[in-house]
């Protein structure tokens, strides 16, 4: 979830994949299975189909219905229930909703699950392993799979049933038409509008945005660098990330995770609106110290090559870089960099 917190705005796909036998930098992932995320535009989410005008008053019709019934509640039956009933036999019954019952009854709250629990205990300290042909171990995996089927058939019909149901009551003309919803409507109330509040706050992030330029320094040069030179790969993944977190941990103690996607924010959203005024500005931000900027561009090598060997298009970013930097005593990393 952090990962996610700390990307540039857009959009991105997320896919987790098998960790592969050539897999780069193998410490760096956790668990078992390595996540990355793909950036997306809206081409790829028109692709993947969308509601139909009908689909589209359907929902209308729901919301319409929702907003209706909790007007008539508030207005009529909540006063009523709440002169009548007990505060706390409000609290009784949210404890008692089955969403939570279902997971309560099992759970340590429930005194009869302390026996199971010792039961459990003894059981594992008594466990053996039998063999595979043993009658009762392949009657029990039978049940559980004639279990399984059956509830995975139930829970189709079930789903089925409750569509059936959607599609007849909140499709029907007669229930659209009492609460004065036609398609006419729903497509114009699709279309966006412009929000002048939304319009004011772009144009106040724009001015904030404008000062920033040639501010900051070797954080929001590696930053600005870490995005261009990732930007060529089109993808991220998880060990970039963890290398910045570490990186962050040890080189600003002081500054807390929230303070680092601010700032990663805001360099994205200035590449974003330029990103070659972003980059030619890197040397006007880094400071003076030659010691200081080899260790922001060791940084910055270390969190882009962290997923592997760099493509062609990404080495030439990332030696221009190194050419902003001025750096030229640095040492090479030709294996990850610049083979």
């Amino acid at each position: 979830m952090d990962m996610i917190d700390i990307m540039p705005p857009g959009l991105y796909e997320a896919i987790i994949d098998d960790i592969g036998e050539d897999a780069s930098n193998r410490d760096l992932i956790e668990g078992d299975h390595l996540f990355r995320l793909e950036p997306r535009v809206l081409e790829d989410i028109r692709k993947l189909g969308g509601n139909s005008a009908e689909d589209e008053l359907k929902f209308a019709t729901v919301d319409r219905v929702s907003a209706i019934n909790r007007r008539l509640y508030e207005q009529y039956l909540g006063p009523f229930i709440r002169a009548v009933t007990p505060p706390d036999f409000g609290d009784w019954q949210r404890k008692m909703h089955p969403n939570r019952v279902r997971f309560g009854i099992f759970s340590d709250e429930n005194p009869a699950m302390q026996l199971v629990a010792e039961t459990a205990n003894h059981v594992r300290k008594q466990r053996e392993p039998v063999d595979k042909g043993n009658f009762l171990s392949a009657t029990e995996n039978t049940l559980a799979s004639t279990i399984g089927a059956t509830l995975a058939a139930m829970g189709t019909a079930r789903d089925t049933l409750t569509e059936q149901i959607f599609q007849i009551t909140y499709g029907s003309p007669l229930l659209q038409a009492l609460v004065g919803l036609d398609r006419d409507n729903v497509e114009n109330g699709r279309k966006p509008g412009r929000d002048a509040l939304h319009e004011q706050a772009r144009a106040s992030r724009r001015a904030e945005l404008e000062t920033l330029w040639d501010q900051g320094g070797a954080i929001e040069a590696s930053l600005r660098s870490v995005i261009y030179v990732r930007q060529a790969e089109g993808t991220i993944d998880e060990r970039g990330f963890t290398v910045l977190k570490e990186l962050h941990d040890a080189h600003a103690p002081g500054q807390s995770m929230a303070e680092l996607k601010k700032l990663l924010r805001d360099q994205s959203l200035l590449m974003r609106l330029d990103q070659e005024r972003a980059i030619s500005a890197i040397p006007e931000i880094l400071p003076a110290d030659p010691e200081e900027r080899r260790r922001a561009f060791r940084a910055v090598r270390r969190i882009v090559t962290a997923a592997g060997r760099l493509g062609a298009e990404g080495k030439r970013r990332l030696k221009r870089i190194e050419q902003l930097f001025d750096i030229g005593g640095v040492t090479q990393d030709p294996a990850k960099a610049h083979d």
